[in-house]
């Protein structure tokens, strides 16, 4: 079930930002000040959620009305542990008991896809969310956690994996890869790189976050693309940024390859303002800056030779 309300943000009204220092915050909480909005970045310097008492400390920080935004996580390790769920469970209760206190005027939710079964296909926001992993359970418990504190005030966004410089994460997918081709002139893959997935933006989810408030929306949102792609499809569309030395080479697969796109046809009714980056230019943009500022990918590009001409 979602809704949307016209009522845009009032400039006066004062956004909270929790994981404001995060990969995706620390680009939310920019967008936001450019835009003029006030806005109150928090961080696990300012309240350690899984502390004793946080709800306390965190509500002394809202105001009644606050539009608060929850991007705060504890992020998976190899190999999972079940810590994983209880300590964002934690953090989400915290978070909910604070909510409770001081009333929000909008919450909106960070999830993750995560939350729906391996190997679904043509994913939209009716989709049951039957998570295959631990950590798209703590998700999924967490969206629930919220929604029994303040369901007619949520926003839930389950997000496609996010690409761009600064990512902290090495998961499989366009970051890794981006930076091993230019740090290793490499990319490998799984297999043959048959896993199909789809990727967004930073500034893509940056910008959907910002209308998802401006709007006032509630409900379930799924921040996709809707191009979804092989991995050996991203290695190439990588290759063909970063240089044509780059290598795609293969490694065994320790579990079979999965398949996984979404239907983003009621996003894009709800949202038609939104536009998103197509693949293939938003990975030119991803070599470009990591090239141009290596610091924020963590990696020392080698230089590299013209690519051939043919």
């Amino acid at each position: 079930m979602r809704s949307t309300s016209h009522k845009r943000v009032r400039a006066s009204e004062r956004i909270v930002v929790i994981g404001g220092r995060s990969f995706v915050g620390r680009a939310l909480v920019d967008s936001l000040r450019g835009a003029g909005q006030e806005v109150l970045s928090l961080s696990s310097s300012d309240i350690d959620l899984g502390a004793s008492g946080a709800e306390h400390a965190l509500a002394s920080s809202l105001r009644t009305g606050d539009r608060v935004v929850l991007l705060a996580g504890i992020a998976p390790k190899k190999p999972a542990r079940s810590d994983l769920l209880v300590e964002n469970a934690r953090l989400a209760r915290a978070v909910a008991a604070a909510l409770v206190r001081v009333p929000a005027a909008q919450v909106v939710y960070l999830s993750s896809d995560a939350v729906y079964p391996d190997g679904a296909r043509s994913i939209c926001e009716a989709t049951c969310a039957d998570p295959s992993s631990l950590y798209g359970m703590s998700h999924r418990v967490r969206e629930s956690i919220l929604s029994a504190a303040c369901a007619d005030r949520l926003a839930i966004v389950r997000s496609a994996m996010v690409y761009g410089a600064g990512d902290p994460h090495d998961a499989y997918g366009p970051n890794r890869m981006a930076r091993s081709a230019l740090s290793q002139r490499r990319i490998e893959l799984f297999g043959e790189g048959e896993d199909v997935r789809d990727y967004v933006a930073l500034q893509d989810l940056v910008a959907l976050l910002v209308l998802i408030l401006g709007h006032t929306a509630i409900g379930v949102w799924n921040a996709a693309s809707g191009e979804a792609v092989s991995a050996r499809v991203l290695a190439e569309r990588i290759r063909d940024a970063a240089g044509a030395d780059v290598r795609i080479e293969s490694r065994p697969r320790s579990q079979s390859a999965s398949e996984r796109s979404f239907d983003v046809r009621g996003l894009r009714a709800a949202f038609p303002e939104w536009r998103c980056l197509p693949l293939t230019a938003g990975i030119a943009r991803l070599v470009s800056d990591l090239e141009r500022e290596p610091s924020a990918g963590g990696i020392r590009p080698q230089r590299r030779p013209s690519p051939m001409l043919s």
